[in-house]
């Protein structure tokens, strides 16, 4: 139903080309596929806001590490977030190998909040509808990623935590893998770990909200998110 979907329609809708403060926080964020339908989802924003997005399927390993690269040098982004599953391993691997600065990102593994929500992955994406409720996110015009942030639903748990969907329920909607919106989920959640200069301030955003149980204002208490900082 409606209701589950994790990242409401209006709120993607207000969010295009939305102006926002921007933050001296220059990212790169890669969601990885190889020889299949699925897309390679390089994407660069500063903050939260997205600024640019390369799309391509079909390609190695290597050749999507060198693009990541080539992206990383033209906007001098200071940190490369990597969807560390299964395929992103190689390119994870491949890029520290070149000294890169990477934030290896699993969705499978334990969220910070493991009593509310099953992995980090349904974290990540709870987190990044607080900001798109609070108008705080800025995205590009794109209409396959529009469909992709409001198609993911989550579910309930028997001990009451909260889980996104599994992705092939998603794809049985879109007819494809929420590649751009799971690339986009990776960067806002990598925005809150580095540090703005030129503000020499932690963001701390207040996602979580008096109370125990999931409320429609997606609001937890203000627990500190306890992140690495990156300078």
């Amino acid at each position: 139903t409606a209701g589950d979907i994790i990242i409401k329609p209006d709120w993607i809708r207000m969010s295009i080309n939305r102006e926002i403060e921007i933050e001296d926080k220059p990212i790169i964020s890669a969601d990885i596929a190889r020889f299949g339908d699925d897309e390679i989802v390089i994407q660069y924003g500063k903050g939260y806001r997205l600024i640019e997005q390369d799309v391509t399927i079909k390609r190695s390993l290597m050749e999507t590490v060198g693009r990541i690269i080539t992206m990383r040098k033209k906007y001098n982004a200071i940190l490369l977030v990597i969807d560390d599953a299964a395929l992103g391993g190689g390119v994870t691997d491949r890029l520290r190998e070149q000294k890169e600065k990477v934030l290896a990102i699993n969705g499978g593994m334990q969220a910070i909040h493991k009593d509310r929500f099953v992995n980090l992955k349904s974290e990540m994406w709870f987190y990044a509808a607080e900001l798109f409720k609070n108008g705080k996110v800025s995205i590009i015009n794109d209409p396959v990623l529009i469909r992709q942030l409001g198609a993911v639903k989550y579910i309930y748990r028997s001990n009451g935590s909260i889980m996104v969907e599994p992705k092939r329920e998603v794809k049985k909607r879109l007819s494809r893998s929420p590649d751009r919106a799971e690339a986009f989920i990776q960067l806002l959640w990598a925005a809150r770990s580095i540090r703005d200069k030129a503000k020499d301030f932690m963001r701390r955003p207040n996602y979580l909200a008096n109370s125990s149980q999931y409320q429609n204002g997606y609001g937890w208490d203000n627990t500190p998110i306890g992140a690495p900082v990156y300078a």
